[in-house]
């Protein structure tokens, strides 16, 4: 499912990625317990901040994708700054 679009296309729509410490099978399960639909389950990519992730996609209430991205990397890495 790679090309994520919005359901609907419309300003402000979004296509975002949320990268987490837990483990994407763990965090897919939580999403679909609260009666999300998955649109692709978990998955290898290649990550934007370098190396391999785990990714799974779902869409909010809105349609807009959600992509929730980890794995063993993530919970090695160093929370980033709080931008200033």
């Amino acid at each position: 499912m790679r090309s994520t679009g919005s359901a609907t296309s419309a300003p402000g729509s979004a296509d975002v990625c949320l990268i987490a410490k837990t483990d994407p099978g763990e965090a897919m399960a939580r999403v679909e317990s609260c009666g999300v639909e998955i649109l692709e389950g978990v998955c290898g990519k290649s990550g934007a901040r370098g190396g391999a992730i785990l990714s799974f996609y779902f869409r909010d209430p809105y349609g807009n994708p959600i992509e929730a991205s980890g794995g063993p990397e993530e919970a090695e890495r160093p929370a980033s700054p709080a931008p200033s």
